[in-house]
């Protein structure tokens, strides 16, 4: 089973939940742009890393990189409160 793709698609499914109906294609749009452009780039980027490197600096580069923005993203309090569940 491929987890990312089943990571992708809880992402989803956890920014569509509090988005407005009305605006769902553009969040979807915004997601696709991660998917499509974004992922490539760091997967070229980080290949000419490892290439040039050795391959423990891919690992340490990549684990701050992702630590970095785990933490940036987890500052923004509008999404450490993201839910599925509905606020009554």
């Amino acid at each position: 089973m491929d987890k990312s793709g089943f990571g992708l698609v809880l992402l989803g499914a956890t920014f569509a939940g509090p988005t407005d109906p009305s605006y769902l294609g553009r969040m979807g749009s915004i997601i696709k742009v991660g998917d499509d452009s974004l992922r490539p780039l760091t997967m070229a980027a980080f290949s000419a890393l490892a290439s040039a490197t050795v391959l423990w600096v891919l690992f340490v580069v990549y684990g701050t990189g992702i630590t970095g923005l785990i933490v940036v993203l987890l500052s923004n309090r509008q999404l450490r409160t993201l839910s599925l569940r509905t606020v009554t």
